[in-house]
């Protein structure tokens, strides 16, 4: 997308140093692989753009799910909150156990 490119450029701008650690998803990616990682959202997502999401996911070593959905930014806590839910459940069941009795 071009427009990642141009809001890059403006996270980059040392006036915006706080914002663009909270904002670039990969910046910390190679602190954290080869922990499990599962990342889910938006392919339509501008506010944490799409392309910048999947490079990094593209980056991040196994093991890593995918979960994208059709919606934005807040797809997962809305309109696709379902299935972002069901995604998240079966990933932290899947690495972390069932809860004890």
């Amino acid at each position: 997308m071009k427009t990642s490119r141009a809001a890059l450029d403006r996270l980059l701008d040392p006036g915006n140093a706080s914002v663009t650690l909270q904002t670039l998803p990969g910046i910390y990616v190679p602190f954290i692989s080869p922990t499990p990682l599962q990342m889910i959202g938006g392919l339509k997502d501008f506010i944490t753009c799409t392309d910048l999401q999947l490079e990094a996911y593209n980056r991040a070593l196994e093991p890593k799910t995918l979960v994208p959905l059709s919606g934005g930014h807040f797809a997962p806590y809305e309109d696709e909150f379902e299935l972002a839910g069901r995604a998240a459940r079966d990933w932290f069941v899947g690495h972390l156990g069932t809860p004890a009795k």
